[in-house]
């Protein structure tokens, strides 16, 4: 069967074709239908996007609180705030819902899962801006009405090489909003891929040898039931990667997608457009950060499951 490395650089070959593909449909949709080019007209003006986007690193300029900036600088500059929500976020999500789908116990039903299943439904339900500003207004550390040292406040945040802490507390309040569906879409996976993996063998023999119910799901049923969960957060990363831009707003983080908020300007006959610049520019980021998280995905949903290397 081909190897981990044959398999990453297949993925790796596929995701770099979606990364050009996903800011040329963004460019050739605005072309045809804001700009009203035709067909020929808009193809070539795509040829001279792509060359100055991936040859010359040049992504146009945006208006940022009424400064003009070049797209570039602005994701760069921002790039440590939406990585740092995007994984971190993952890394929460899939702790924590793994771990309270664990905490349930034995599989059969019990009270402790179905409120947890409720909770989740819950979580799935609300929008993570509302969550967001709830976390905001009730215990930021600034303006709460019961402020918690730990929880960020609106324009709390610092560099992490200036201020790693204050920069961990930023980051870290919003990756936990974050990751709240996350988690909860976890939990359900990690339950009901449990339950598939009863009637495994070697399940069946580490009961037969007495080791307890929790061991026996920690130690040999999760890793059976990881490849499902793998996928999931696989196709989860883009829901992500939007509510990433969704909680930035709250908090005034300085990330690369606070351009989708700023890049809009006042035009007298079509009211509030995005630039195109902006437009591109969060569409290549996002773009760039999903394909790099399917890709880890994709690798370590092979290394558990040999078939996929197949």
């Amino acid at each position: 069967m081909p190897s981990l490395l044959v398999v990453a650089a297949r993925r790796s070959a596929t995701l770099a074709v979606v990364v050009v593909a996903a800011p040329s449909i963004t460019f050739l949709t605005w072309a045809l239908l804001r700009d009203e080019r035709s067909l020929p007209d808009a193809l070539g003006a795509l040829g001279s996007y792509l060359r100055a986007t991936f040859l010359h690193l040049d992504l146009g300029i945006v208006n940022v609180n009424g400064v003009d900036m070049p797209v570039r600088k602005v994701l760069v500059e921002g790039l440590p705030i939406d990585l740092g929500l995007v994984f971190g976020g993952l890394v929460i999500g899939v702790g924590l819902g793994v771990g309270v789908a664990l905490l349930c116990g034995p599989l059969e039903r019990s009270r402790r899962e179905h409120v947890f299943g409720l909770g989740s439904s819950l979580a799935l339900s609300v929008p993570v801006y509302l969550v967001a500003y709830f976390l905001l207004f009730e215990f930021g550390r600034i303006q709460g009405y019961h402020p918690l040292p730990f929880v960020a406040d609106s324009d709390d945040y610092a560099q992490p090489w200036v201020h790693p802490l204050v920069y961990l507390r930023a980051v870290g309040t919003a990756a936990v909003v974050v990751a709240i569906p996350l988690a909860a879409a976890c939990f359900r996976m990690t339950r009901v891929a449990l339950r598939d993996t009863r009637d495994l063998q070697h399940l069946i023999t580490a009961h037969g040898k007495g080791i307890s119910e929790r061991r026996v799901l920690r130690r040999h049923a999760l890793p059976s039931a990881a490849p499902p969960l793998v996928t999931l957060v696989a196709v989860s990363v883009q829901w992500l990667v939007f509510n990433v831009i969704l909680v930035e707003g709250p908090y005034n983080l300085p990330g690369g997608f606070r351009i989708a908020n700023f890049g809009f300007h006042l035009d007298e006959d079509h009211s509030h457009l995005p630039q195109l610049a902006a437009l591109q520019g969060v569409v290549l980021e996002a773009a760039v950060i999903i394909a790099v998280a399917m890709l880890i995905c994709d690798v370590l949903a092979a290394w558990l499951d040999p078939r996929l290397r197949a």
